[in-house]
């Protein structure tokens, strides 16, 4: 029985494929996918770099392009810090809108990619790389987590300029849009160089003529952005010794590079276990750790190099995508120490490399070619196998206290565990958060989590023990700055137990130390006269409830000023 023309066919639904079509199932199967990312709260660091930054409460470029959270520790981000501003003065908290900006942008990306794709591919395997590029699960960390934007906003600029490269390029305003876009992907990441280097390369492998002429346009960002970075914003390169990996030797991070090519061949290929924050450090070889991720990862990269030799009529084509792999993994492999050993969100650069080998493997191979309806179906089956888990790890983003609990399953180690206690202590739940700030100490004390432990034994009671730990913070020695705030609130903790639990001369003894480290916090003067006033020192403590009444003027201190002046009894408690 013959079908009617009019009767619906998904072949004909794709046959033949347009790129409104490719840009339309794209658009759709990316909203699909990351639905249930729609509507996660700020999570990690959202909290502090948008949530809690004044910076980026106040919408104002030139602070925005100066020193900042965003552009200090090495790293020079204003566009990042541009758009989270932008977003959070026209929506505030509500966080629904800044997944869905997130969303789109992505797909976006994935929208160009796969114009750049079908400028060296056929239209229909690069249709099918860019939907892997859209829905892998390594991409989740990319698009659901809120602070990561900066890997989207990196890439349409990056790959924007590309493909304007790979255009005739005649008209000089395409040649100034092209040297703005790299500018803008060098404001938003360091890594926006790889785009220089990758619109280089293209330009010597296809367009050599044009190389000399282009040049000048490659270069000038760098005239603009070196200044405004080095003279304006003042943000230097700098080692990153914020993560265990960056407080190792180059030697001993050498150590560390098999296993991190290894953990990306596996959650390419197999994204079971993904996780965030991950600070796990390989310090002896091993045949687990170190030769046998070597064997696999020398594999990994033989086939690629041997596969490179049967793929003639893409030889050119080949070695660009070898090229943006091997550079995009490059930048992950420690040689310069990063924030942590591994992350998701790297990828998303490096996996368009891997994907154009795969596309240049798919289209040059005649069995795959004369089977093309098996590959068809087993693409289709690959697709959802990947949604459905990338739509599982989206739920672990709902909040932080989900994905910690997840992913500290993944990588137990402090960070993730002192971040888990500390959601946990904020909504109350003291006891379940004290086994994991437990863990982050005996794993890698620091001023924070000791406070962090002095403070849960405070909220249940037992003073001793909080006194313990609030003492052992104020023993550090060279306590970074972006810590003060630890110290401060140690002295204030540790002042009201010794105040209500312990001698008023140890009290004294304390905050006579704590006003001459803070001679401007009133709440220490406050507590000083306390002291002092239970010793019966009537000069003195009339004396530091007058620098706390002057220093923090409330109804609280103009009251206790007033009660040792007329010699009236005071409760501390």
């Amino acid at each position: 029985m013959q079908k009617s023309e009019n009767e619906f066919s998904f072949y004909n639904l794709f046959i033949p494929l347009t790129t409104k079509k490719a840009f339309l199932f794209i658009a759709i199967i990316g909203i699909v996918v990351f639905f249930n990312g729609l509507f996660g709260k700020f999570v990690w660091d959202d909290v502090t770099y948008i949530g809690l930054s004044r910076y980026i409460h106040e919408f104002n470029i030139v602070k925005l392009f100066a020193y900042n959270e965003f552009n200090s520790g090495g790293y020079y981000r204003p566009i990042p810090a541009v758009y989270f501003s932008a977003l959070w003065n026209l929506f505030g908290i509500q966080t629904f809108y800044y997944h869905f900006v997130q969303v789109v942008l992505h797909i976006v990306d994935t929208c160009l990619l796969f114009l750049l794709f079908k400028k060296f591919l056929n239209k229909y395997i690069s249709f099918f790389l860019s939907l892997i590029f859209l829905i892998h699960p390594v991409q989740v960390e990319s698009v659901v987590y809120i602070g990561a934007a900066q890997s989207e906003l990196l890439f349409i600029f990056g790959i924007s300029a590309l493909l304007l490269v790979t255009s005739s390029m005649k008209n000089i305003w395409y040649k100034i849009a092209f040297s703005l876009l790299l500018l803008l992907s060098l404001f938003t990441k360091e890594t926006g160089f790889l785009f220089f280097i990758m619109a280089s390369i293209y330009l010597l492998f296809f367009k050599k003529k044009s190389f000399i002429k282009m040049l000048p346009f490659i270069i000038s960002p760098f005239f603009i952005y070196f200044p405004i970075r080095f003279w304006y914003a003042k943000v230097f390169f700098v080692k990153n010794i914020s993560s265990p990996i960056g407080l190792l030797s180059l030697h001993q991070r050498f150590i560390n590079i098999p296993e991190i090519i290894f953990y990306y061949i596996k959650v390419i290929f197999l994204p079971i276990n993904i996780g965030v924050d991950q600070r796990w450090t390989v310090t002896q070889i091993s045949f687990n750790t170190f030769y046998f991720p070597l064997m696999l990862g020398l594999i990994f990269i033989g086939l690629i190099l041997f596969v490179g030799f049967s793929v003639k009529n893409f030889r050119n084509t080949y070695i660009f995508f070898v090229l943006w792999l091997f550079l995009g993994m490059g930048m992950l492999l420690q040689i310069f120490p990063l924030d942590m050993t591994v992350a998701d969100r790297w990828m998303y650069f490096p996996i368009v490399g891997f994907l154009g080998i795969v596309g240049i493997l798919i289209e040059s191979n005649n069995f795959i070619q004369k089977n093309i309806k098996i590959f068809i179906y087993a693409g289709v089956i690959l697709i959802v196998i990947l949604s459905v888990r990338t739509i599982i790890r989206n739920a672990d983003w709902v909040d932080s206290i989900t994905l910690y609990s997840h992913d500290v399953k993944v990588d137990d180690n402090y960070d993730l565990e002192d971040n888990l206690g500390t959601d946990l202590a904020a909504m109350g739940y003291f006891k379940e958060a004290l086994p994991h700030f437990l863990k982050g100490y005996k794993d890698s004390p620091h001023a924070t989590n000791i406070y962090d432990l002095g403070l849960i034994y405070d909220k249940l009671g037992n003073y001793k023990l909080a006194e313990k730990y609030y003492y052992e913070v104020l023993t550090i020695k060279d306590i970074p700055k972006e810590s003060d705030s630890v110290v401060v609130n140690t002295y204030n903790g540790l002042s009201k137990i010794l105040l209500l639990h312990e001698s008023p001369e140890v009290s004294k003894a304390l905050l006579i130390k704590a006003v001459k480290r803070y001679p401007n916090n009133g709440t220490y003067w406050a507590y000083l006269a306390l002291s002092e006033y239970s010793l019966g020192n009537k000069k003195e403590a009339l004396y530091a409830a007058l620098k706390a009444k002057d220093l923090l003027p409330n109804p609280t201190t103009l009251k206790l000023y007033s009660r040792i002046h007329d010699d009236l009894p005071i409760d501390i408690k």
